[in-house]
């Protein structure tokens, strides 16, 4: 480092008294390159402070992402690299505001490569700064008319006769304004052309519901079922509560390794994993605000404020308990008989009280419910898909994303507004060597 601020006869530092480095650095924080870019600022506030109080020791790549950053004292700058991104985006940043705004500073900061000392250096009059491309300009400003117009003159050496010539860069931003002017004149037409002769394809009959559960303005879940909480049920031959499942108080140790085994490890189906798959391709998905986490790490805040789906019965996915008191179908499940049934708790005329899957060969029936319900705190909604075996689930799956049974639900359970209220609807489907045909809405529940 010694040999970077060493120079001979007078130190560029020394040449410029503290006020003057003081009032260099004030200029450049006050910038419009600097002054909406607070990391950036933090960042070089923090080196030019400990270079004023000739203090260079105190600055390293940890101590800066600890006190710029907000990193954890003793975070490891091996795994995490925020400073060395934001010192290249730093030194970009300077070089540009000394080609524009600073051009005729007395003072100049740098920040030589491969340290985060900061560098006062004084010019003589006369002393030009070395140029800048006009292209690495437009790489940081995003606009070439940024450059000085020193840069953009011809050489000074250039012949007398031409001087009459139009200049090379002038010519050159003529013709990208006439390509620019006339790319959008074809852009334009072409998609006058494509609105009104193409004919867009038709939006899902299940839209609606989509657009309220994928959102810009609120992060989307997807929790897929814990096929390890279910096994652990098994062994067990009872069900676990929620309360159990957060805090496993009530597990009886079956197999002291194995079900410690179990409860560490986060399991799901691939039928799950194929239906988030198919969650994230739909158009209605906004990929900066979709998140797919495990049951085991979801928490009641995720419930309160995200919109949320949740994947299996409250036997594979214990967070369907939260919303069951307010559902008419219920799943009621009993291990030690090896039996799952639906609870209709206020059968409508021609419905059942229980539905259940009355066999277990290859080809049976089998029953399903998706619910769509307000979350917790009332500000977006959460989407159940539930059934009492993998065809079952499957069925609801498929169901949704078909859309032509699900779409006159929808258009009953539509507000004035437009938007989906609440609903419950039950499914009927054969399992035929694991593949759920034959679906079928057999009720359905509306709520306010």
């Amino acid at each position: 480092m010694k040999h970077l601020l060493e120079r001979s006869g007078p130190s560029p530092e020394a040449a410029a008294s503290f006020s003057q480095r003081r009032a260099a650095l004030d200029r450049v924080l006050r910038s419009r390159h600097f002054e909406k870019a607070p990391l950036l600022s933090a960042f070089l506030s923090y080196i030019c402070e400990a270079a004023l109080d000739n203090d260079a020791a105190r600055v390293s790549e940890q101590a800066i992402g600890v006190r710029v950053f907000r990193r954890p004292e003793g975070y490891d700058p091996g795994e995490d690299n925020i400073v060395r991104n934001y010192a290249r985006q730093l030194r970009r940043r300077l070089d540009v505001y000394y080609q524009t705004e600073g051009l005729e500073d007395a003072v100049r900061i740098d920040v030589p490569k491969g340290a985060y000392v900061a560098v006062f250096r004084g010019r003589s009059a006369g002393e030009k700064l070395p140029a800048t491309p006009l292209s690495s300009l437009a790489a940081v400003t995003g606009d070439l008319s940024q450059a000085p117009e020193r840069l953009r003159e011809p050489h000074p050496e250039a012949p007398l006769a031409n001087a009459a010539q139009p200049r090379p860069d002038r010519l050159f931003q003529r013709r990208f304004w006439l390509f620019a002017v006339c790319s959008i004149l074809l852009c334009a037409i072409a998609g006058y052309a494509v609105r009104r002769f193409v004919k867009a394809p038709p939006r899902s009959p299940v839209h609606p519901l989509w657009a309220q559960i994928f959102r810009g303005d609120r992060n989307t879940v997807i929790v897929p079922a814990d096929v390890g909480f279910v096994i652990l049920q098994q062994l067990n031959n009872r069900t676990f509560s929620l309360a159990e499942y957060e805090g496993w108080s009530g597990v009886e140790q079956y197999d002291h390794v194995y079900m410690s085994f179990l409860k560490a490890q986060k399991y799901t189906s691939m039928m799950d994993l194929d239906t988030v798959s198919r969650l994230e391709r739909l158009p209605e998905a906004v990929p900066s605000r979709l998140f797919t986490r495990a049951s085991r790490n979801l928490s009641m805040d995720d419930l309160s404020n995200d919109n949320v789906i949740l994947l299996g019965s409250n036997f594979s996915n214990p967070w369907v308990e939260v919303f069951e008191r307010n559902l008419n179908f219920h799943f009621v499940n009993q291990p030690q008989q090896g039996r799952s049934w639906i609870q209709n708790t206020r059968p409508a005329p021609g419905e059942a009280a229980t539905y259940e899957n009355t066999t277990r060969n290859i080809t049976h029936e089998t029953y399903a419910v998706i619910a769509f319900v307000p979350n917790l705190a009332n500000s977006g909604h959460v989407l159940i898909v539930e059934g009492l075996d993998g065809p079952g689930t499957q069925a609801a799956v498929d169901l949704l994303f078909q859309g032509d049974q699900l779409s006159p639900v929808l258009k009953r359970a539509a507000r004035p507004d437009g938007t989906i209220g609440s609903f419950e609807v039950l499914l009927a489907a054969t399992s035929l060597d694991t593949q759920a045909t034959g679906i079928q809405v057999i009720a359905e529940r509306h709520y306010p």
